[in-house]
């Protein structure tokens, strides 16, 4: 895709474990700050939820589908 192509990742400047681990580290990391810094577990729920589907379901699809 033209408009990401120059991005980290796909330029190769960057490697694919290292931006797992950066994306999964700030993932954590929101969710740990929701779940004790605000004390609000459903939001930490939600967030963890939203991310997982993010990660898990949504980017892996953008592959095989359009709709995406």
């Amino acid at each position: 895709m033209g408009r990401t192509e120059t991005g980290p990742l796909p330029a190769g400047r960057l490697q694919p474990l290292e931006v797992l681990a950066f994306g999964l580290g700030l993932g954590l990391a929101g969710v740990v700050w929701l779940a004790v810094g605000l004390r609000q577990p459903w939001a930490a729920l939600v967030a963890a939820v939203t991310f997982a589907g993010y990660v898990f379901l949504y980017t892996p699809l953008k592959r095989t589908t359009t709709l995406n």
